[in-house]
């Protein structure tokens, strides 16, 4: 009995399957699935490609700025690269280990190697946004993207602040944290 069941299911499905389909007969069940997959491959390919598509006209942008701000009868007292790299050093000063410890030497360190606005304008723009991440803080536990500035505001305490600023300002360094 089972194996003439099988076999007239199977006769009534091939029947099926043979007849030719009318061309105007809907289908919204495959309408809908298509649909839904096309919008969900366009709505990856829009996160990955707009993301990276915003972060490059904000660093534009604000490269912009930081060239709008910079003195042009005034050079840069190293090469680009210079500023880079102290950048990365800044980043690994705030990021010396999981107990949330701060290098404040190595900041203290770049700090008096500036000498113009100019340079603190271009280890800013070195610097861009970085993610920044604390432990201890709900809102950076799984970090965040912010500036040197935020950074060095949240990484030292007031005295500390007070001291980068006095070598700021014994440089002839308009800015302050």
């Amino acid at each position: 009995m089972w194996p003439a069941i099988i076999s007239g299911v199977a006769g009534v499905a091939a029947a099926n399957a043979s007849k030719p389909r009318n061309p105007k007969e809907k289908r919204p069940i495959k309408t809908a699935i298509a649909i839904g997959i096309g919008a969900a491959i366009a709505l990856g390919v829009y996160k990955v490609v707009g993301k990276e598509i915003k972060e490059a006209i904000k660093k534009r942008r604000n490269g912009k700025l930081f060239e709008k701000e910079k003195d042009p009868s005034v050079p840069l007292t190293y090469k680009p690269t210079q500023y880079i790299t102290w950048a990365d050093k800044m980043e690994d000063a705030f990021n010396t280990s999981y107990l949330n410890f701060t290098d404040e030497d190595a900041i203290y360190s770049i700090m008096r190697k500036l000498k113009t606005n100019n340079d603190w304008l271009e280890l800013n723009k070195a610097y861009g946004k970085r993610t920044y991440y604390n432990p201890i803080s709900p809102t950076y536990i799984f970090g965040k993207s912010i500036n040197m500035l935020t950074s060095l505001q949240l990484e030292l305490d007031t005295s500390e602040k007070n001291k980068v600023n006095s070598i700021l300002k014994s440089k002839g360094i308009k800015y302050r944290i």
